[in-house]
């Protein structure tokens, strides 16, 4: 009896992902990674790499700016003594062009890109292992390669959970020495923490090895929701613009960036109370945040607006980075090179 099952098989012809002007999945397009060594040699991965360094370094600013108006509230709020003194003394920031002027002024202009090259490290390993674990759990669960992306929409979902919950085993500890590093805003000279290897080790020696997955189940439950709604809603849209016929770089761009704005508005209280987790233990608090207190400590203290502080510029930031990193999809295609994005 023949087996039902699609069998691996790595193609360097076709997309890693569906193509969008079709629902059903391109045949030997998804399920093409029997080992890890094929995934780590496939060029496709680092050059997705690329464009996404490329696009975090150009909106890292703008990021840095929102994780500052999540967290600093923290820093203010306590005075108490801390495990890092310079984080106690931080002042309040009242907007973003205050928050802007400060960090030129105090840490200087290079600053702002303060945290970066820990966003660049992570995404190897959240892209390549979330390809990587999706195609195996579509595989052992049986799933044709021309099976309508729609089809089994709760086992989509929980395939997302899986990988996302094993993606941020790896990934959780490097976003959580971003976001210290990105929240520090001592004075040029007085920064208690010099680079990512620094942080790090700080965590684990003195804060101790638990505070790297600050905000662990939280960051789940948001990577659950983006990745799962994404694919539901992005290709639905994108097809129905222009039926039959193939999307223009300005339609996938504002396809992408209505579609990933909408979602990561709607969990961005999630992202907040994360950062607040992460950044928490740099501060003695008489009460410790937990996942289920964070959100009403914050709502009591600050009230609710504080969980959406910041918000407005995470929206240019999610279409900077769509842009840019569509525009690098465009940039290897006219070089004949295999689009390494599923924004295809």
């Amino acid at each position: 009896m023949p087996d039902d099952k699609p069998s691996f098989k790595r193609t360097h012809e076709k997309p890693l992902y569906p193509h969008a002007n079709s629902y059903d999945l391109n045949p030997q397009s998804y399920y093409h990674y029997p080992t890890v060594r094929e995934l780590l040699t496939d060029y496709r991965l680092w050059n997705a790499t690329a464009a996404y360094g490329f696009a975090k370094t150009v909106t890292q600013p703008i990021y840095r700016l929102q994780l500052i108006k999540q967290t600093h509230a923290i820093l203010d709020e306590f005075k108490a003594p801390t495990r890092n003194p310079n984080l106690a003394n931080v002042n309040r920031y009242r907007g973003h062009v205050d928050t802007l002027r400060k960090i030129v002024l105090e840490q200087g202009f290079s600053q702002l890109w303060r945290g970066n090259m820990a966003s660049i490290i992570r995404f190897p390993i959240s892209y390549g292992s979330s390809t990587y674990l999706t195609d195996r759990l579509n595989y052992w669960r049986g799933r044709r390669p021309n099976e309508r992306y729609g089809k089994g929409y709760k086992q989509d979902g929980a395939h997302h959970l899986l990988a996302a919950a094993a993606v941020l085993l790896f990934s959780n500890p490097i976003e959580v020495v971003h976001t210290v590093l990105t929240a520090d805003m001592a004075h040029k000279g007085r920064r208690r923490f010099r680079g990512t290897f620094d942080t790090f080790r700080y965590l684990v020696l003195s804060v101790g090895g638990k505070s790297l997955y600050s905000g662990y189940l939280l960051g789940v439950i948001q990577l659950t929701i983006y990745n799962w709604q994404f694919w539901k809603w992005y290709p639905r849209f994108l097809l129905n613009i222009r039926p039959g016929q193939t999307p223009t770089f300005w339609e996938r761009l504002w396809t992408a960036s209505a579609v990933s704005s909408v979602i990561l508005t709607a969990t961005y209280p999630i992202d907040t109370v994360r950062r607040r987790l992460m950044i928490h233990p740099l501060v003695n608090q008489p009460q410790p945040y937990t996942n289920a207190s964070a959100f009403l400590k914050i709502c009591l203290l600050e009230g609710g607006t504080a969980l959406m502080r910041g918000w407005i510029i995470n929206i240019p930031r999610s279409v900077s980075i769509s842009f840019l990193m569509i525009w690098w999809d465009k940039f290897l295609q006219r070089r004949n090179i295999v689009t390494p994005f599923p924004i295809e």
